[in-house]
């Protein structure tokens, strides 16, 4: 399935319209081919690169858009369809003893593994809707991965598991109407995701890594972990305007997240103006500090003042790294940057 994925000149991932269209095709061509692997031994080669299929377009929908409902619901009907008819060949294998033992548990592993992947990407689908019915469906199809993994003897499916109960525990936030969000489990999370990224596109400049360490690097600024984040959105801006360009929506996303990483956000003490400010500099050997603001939102660059006032004055917010003076049971940190 590679050809509808990844472009045969750069290597990358396709995007948006593209790799929508592109998903589509793919799932077309092996439906077109179906019938030359209809009762054949390599029947359930074909059966499992249909489902891949299905999920990967289904990975694709947006649940917001009600032009793609509909045929989202088609392709979630053609992918159980297709998952019933490996059941059966699998059983009708074994009944006739065609396979060894060894070799239909792993059969069995694998097709487990599409059904728990498309479940999960079937959940996501729903909840991208956005609505009370969407978070149901959603609800019912990550609880369904989350089992299927649980009968996995897959290393990976106990990550799976620990996964789909997060995602359900939200969801059961979201509907009971009493949402508790964990940012800090968003990041462990997303540290996860990132890492098995790099192993699995082989480093930083792949697309989907750099949109996912972009994605932990939005986390931890919530965490207000904020050097940590500039120094991994440096590395993917790099990486990203190297490799793609400054077209690449990549870049774009990580340029962005860049740029939220620098904003060394604070507040004017007894200051009229309410909202906060950006800190550009110090002047004055320290003693006064320039900022701009008030920052709206959205923000426009035009529209913000430069201003000067007392150092004594400013107020970082969480995350604003600061350099640390004048401390006396931690002398060592003295000169030294970090996150307030």
């Amino acid at each position: 399935m590679d050809p509808f994925s990844i472009c045969p000149n750069c290597k990358q991932y396709y995007q948006n319209d593209v790799h929508k269209a592109l998903a589509k095709a793919c799932v077309e061509f092996v439906e077109f081919v179906e019938k030359g692997f209809k009762d054949k031994k390599n029947f359930l080669a074909h059966c499992n690169l249909y489902a891949h299929a299905l999920m990967n377009q289904v990975a694709m929908l947006d649940g917001e858009n009600e032009g793609e409902i509909t045929g989202g619901e088609e392709i979630i009907a053609k992918f159980f369809s297709v998952m019933e008819e490996v059941k059966s060949q699998l059983e009708q294998l074994e009944q006739l003893e065609s396979l060894d033992r060894g070799t239909c548990l792993r059969l069995c592993d694998v097709f487990i593994d599409v059904e728990a992947s498309g479940n999960a990407n079937i959940g996501h689908f729903y909840r991208s809707m956005n609505s009370r019915e969407g978070q149901v469906k959603a609800k019912e199809h990550f609880e369904k991965a989350r089992d299927l993994s649980k009968t996995m003897r897959l290393k990976e499916a106990e990550i799976s598991v620990s996964e789909m109960n997060q995602i359900i525990s939200e969801l059961e936030s979201e509907l009971s109407g009493n949402v508790v969000h964990d940012e800090e489990l968003d990041v462990i999370y997303l540290q996860r995701d990132y890492h098995k990224c790099l192993e699995r596109y082989g480093g930083q400049s792949s697309c989907i890594t750099i949109h996912t360490g972009v994605a932990l690097s939005r986390a931890l600024i919530t965490e207000y972990r904020t050097i940590e984040a500039e120094i991994l959105l440096s590395k993917l801006v790099d990486v990203s305007l190297r490799t793609h360009g400054h077209d690449n929506r990549a870049s774009k996303d990580a340029m962005s997240g860049l740029t939220l990483a620098r904003e060394r956000k604070v507040v004017v003490r007894f200051e009229d103006v309410s909202g906060w400010f950006q800190a550009l500099r110090y002047e004055n050997e320290g003693e006064d500090c320039v900022v701009q603001g008030p920052i709206a939102d959205p923000r426009n660059v035009d529209e913000d003042e430069q201003r000067s006032y007392e150092s004594t004055r400013i107020i970082p917010f969480p995350g604003t790294p600061v350099i640390c003076h004048g401390l006396q049971k931690a002398v060592h940190l003295n000169g030294k940057i970090g996150d307030r």
